[in-house]
């Protein structure tokens, strides 16, 4: 697997890109509905909800969700946005406190189980709160590599021991 640093820019044009038409892209892409295939929205809800229930098996905080309107209805440490995506990709926001080879070792796990074409793009925020809090940088993980933004490249160095960044490019 290649673990690299990459810029913004470099991560925003490989997510623009379609696996069915560049090997630089990190998934499938869908450029109008019309291409979207049929049962394709519940396979993204199915992958990512099957994915939210690897985190809260892992990762949760215990606080007791059965009344949502009593809490903010998410995770302190994750959430995973349920908007519709045109692309084979899940997006999540983490608190940096669970960026860790656990963490990796649980997506990939995930996405191997899954056998699709998946990639997860992990938008990771300072501490434990993914609300209001300093916005960190991002990653881009599929099953080939996984691209760490420029700015998030330190907090993974500090805390992602097994799977370290190559400062070759």
């Amino acid at each position: 697997m290649r673990i690299y640093k990459a810029t913004e820019a470099e991560i925003d044009e490989r997510l623009a890109l379609d696996k069915r038409f560049s090997d630089a892209a990190f998934c499938v892409g869908f450029e109008v509905e019309s291409e979207i295939p049929a049962g394709f929205c519940d396979l993204q809800d199915k992958i990512r909800d099957g994915l939210e229930r690897e985190f809260i098996e892992k990762f949760d905080d215990r606080e007791d969700r059965s009344k949502p309107w009593e809490l903010n209805g998410s995770h302190e440490l994750f959430d995973f946005p349920a908007d519709l995506i045109p692309s084979e990709r899940i997006v999540v926001w983490l608190g940096s406190d669970i960026l860790s080879d656990r963490l990796l070792g649980v997506v990939l796990g995930y996405l191997e189980r899954c056998r699709s074409g998946y990639c997860v793009i992990a938008a990771v925020c300072s501490g434990r709160e993914i609300v209001g809090r300093n916005y960190l940088g991002r990653f881009v993980l599929n099953l080939e590599e996984i691209a760490v933004e420029e700015s998030l490249a330190p907090t993974w160095t500090k805390q992602v021991h097994l799977l370290p960044i190559d400062e070759e490019r």
